[in-house]
């Protein structure tokens, strides 16, 4: 019987290591076991062990979310401002269309030039105050946002330095630094910007909607035609 060259039993190594990986488990390779059966380590494995968020299957939390708002208490009043000047450009947002409708429906059309420099004035205005009332928000919300920032990232620092060393020994450090930036920076976002642009927009849909409805009924139930298209678009 011929012996085997180191070179073909290298080749053979291989394709069985080959088939063995292409017939494994997935999850396994992550993992492996050592000493005692059932003893797993590995990344996988401390991925698993440690947990990931929302694992308890629970997506809303109200006590979570009372704790987190109560964040933005020091700030009520900003916030407070901060609604209002939302409010006025949602109101200006549903203005400057309805001003152009005026301008092309009753001056230029019918060559009315003192009442066009009149409407144009006014839509002049209104892009001004958009402007200016979106810039004090960005500016209120991003003030807000840094601190509360500032505060989240406090109380968890403290509360990392108030845990035992078994918790850092037995808990993954780049987890625990992702929950401190990435997790925080999200939270922060939500909570100082999301919900306000979230109620902007709402309000905005609901009165694009009954400015239409005012207007023209028909007109607008023709323009939802296009909505189902939309949705098999997306």
């Amino acid at each position: 019987m011929p012996r085997s060259t180191p070179a073909s039993f290298a080749q053979t190594w291989r394709m069985r290591s080959h088939r063995r990986i292409q017939t494994a488990n997935p999850e396994d390779l992550m993992s492996f076991n050592i000493g005692t059966p059932g003893f797993r380590i590995g990344p996988r494995n401390a991925l698993d062990s440690h947990g990931t968020p929302g694992e308890d299957g629970v997506f809303f939390n109200p006590h979570v979310v009372r704790r987190l708002l109560s964040y933005l208490k020091p700030y009520r009043r900003w916030m407070a401002l901060a609604v209002l000047l939302m409010l006025v450009q949602t109101g200006l947002t549903l203005l400057i269309p309805y001003l152009m409708k005026v301008a092309i429906d009753q001056h230029i059309t019918h060559g009315d030039i003192p009442g066009l420099i009149r409407i144009s004035i006014g839509l002049a205005a209104a892009y001004l105050g958009l402007y200016l009332t979106t810039a004090a928000e960005r500016y209120i919300l991003s003030w807000v946002g840094q601190r509360v920032l500032t505060n989240l990232r406090g109380s968890l620092f403290n509360h990392l330095q108030s845990l035992s060393l078994v918790y850092h020994d037995t808990h993954i450090v780049g987890v625990t630094v992702s929950r401190v930036i990435n997790d925080v920076a999200e939270i922060n976002d939500l909570l100082s910007q999301g919900l306000i642009t979230l109620l902007g927009d709402m309000l905005v849909l609901v009165g694009t909607l009954i400015v239409m409805f005012t207007m023209n009924a028909r007109l607008a139930l023709y323009s939802f035609i296009v909505i189902p298209l939309m949705v098999l678009a997306t």
